[in-house]
């Protein structure tokens, strides 16, 4: 669980696997992230205060120490997927809300 401060310039989390802050750090989905198998074991702490630092600013000096105590390269690469998009016909049936109502 990250651990957000009331302090701005405060980045604090604690029992964390690497990959999690990785995710919070680099806003990035857990899907879009691997790791070899030696640093996604164990849990972290990581409490981080840099005066006169907050928002974006206290987020890439925490990325850098993070990178550099981990000794991490984080490279990003743009990736064609395909996806499906389902959309009604103008002739088709328009949806209306149940009248009845039952639990699922």
């Amino acid at each position: 669980m990250i651990d957000y401060t009331p302090e701005p310039d405060v980045y604090m989390t604690r029992n964390q696997p690497l990959k999690f802050i990785v995710m919070d750090l680099w806003e990035t989905p857990l899907a879009q992230i691997s790791f070899p198998e030696n640093l996604d074991q164990g849990n972290y702490d990581v409490v981080a205060r840099v005066p006169a630092a907050e928002g974006e600013l206290l987020r890439t000096l925490i990325r850098e120490a993070v990178e550099e105590r981990f000794g991490l390269r984080i490279e990003t690469e743009t990736r064609t997927v395909r996806a499906y998009v389902m959309t009604a016909l103008r002739s088709s049936p328009q949806l209306q809300p149940s009248s009845r109502r039952t639990a699922i």
